[in-house]
């Protein structure tokens, strides 16, 4: 019977253009997923393109990836430019954390 009237409900609620909010409540996850990928990406974006725009960092072999606001660096560089890198990456509005994962040459 409850599952009628949960059934009944959600009718009617389409049929007069009103929204259930017990619905609504169960998307954000999904959308959310969605978004913060959609975030990881253009913050992985931007730091490559920041990187790519400094002369002396533009020339190192470097990976970016990004997962929630944090950077993981890849790649390989000289002790002196692996700090740099990650201190220059730790500068990008909107990174949380850089996990520096780069060799030292």
């Amino acid at each position: 019977m409850k599952d009628n009237n949960i059934y009944i409900a959600v009718l009617a609620a389409s049929l007069f253009g009103v929204s259930i909010p017990v619905f609504a409540e169960s998307m954000p996850a999904a959308n959310n997923a969605e978004a913060v990928s959609a975030d990881d990406g253009a913050l992985a974006a931007k730091v490559k393109m920041a990187l790519a725009g400094d002369e002396s960092l533009a020339s190192l072999p470097l990976s970016v990836e990004v997962q929630s606001g944090v950077v993981l660096l890849g790649g390989s560089a000289v002790g002196k430019d692996r700090q740099r890198v990650e201190e220059f990456v730790l500068g990008i509005a909107g990174v949380k954390e850089v996990k520096n994962l780069m060799r030292v040459q």
